[in-house]
């Protein structure tokens, strides 16, 4: 995890609005997600795949992985504390992830225009195998989540 005390202004911000959502992230934290890292236009989440996260397939179920990426796609797009919400998403499910795998969703902006702001999410295991692929739209719907 990145040190706030020692980030830049924007960074240092994007982790007062993570500090001020991730209490209201419930089900996030039931899950176990860890934020790992923000930044602005980026964050990092963790999660290790539990026996309840099983499909009956006993692979991780395709709503976990996609509520991981979704979760690091929130702190991304909220990370210059503009409000923003999910416009559109879509997941490619690349491979299986069977019980106590250690993943990871990786967001990055990589567009904004006007409202709407552009995210890749890349859900890894630990060894950077990729697992699944998101891209995501933003839509900033005004007003900020701490004071500036």
């Amino acid at each position: 995890m990145t040190d706030p005390s020692l980030a830049d202004a924007g960074t240092a911000l994007a982790w007062r609005v993570a500090d001020y959502l991730w209490p209201q992230e419930s089900l996030a934290r039931r899950l176990g997600m860890h934020l790992a890292d923000v930044g602005v236009g980026r964050a990092v989440v963790d999660l290790i795949v539990g026996e309840d996260m099983l499909n009956t397939q006993r692979f991780c179920h395709g709503g976990i992985i996609f509520t991981l990426a979704d979760q690091a796609f929130a702190f991304a797009a909220n990370s210059r504390n503009e409000r923003s919400v999910t416009a559109s998403c879509v997941i490619d499910y690349l491979q299986p992830v069977p019980c106590g795998e250690r993943l990871r969703a990786i967001a990055r902006e990589h567009a904004r225009q006007g409202r709407a702001a552009y995210y890749d999410i890349r859900v890894e295991r630990m060894d950077a195998e990729v697992v699944a692929i998101m891209r995501a739209r933003a839509m900033s719907i005004g007003g900020t989540h701490v004071a500036p």
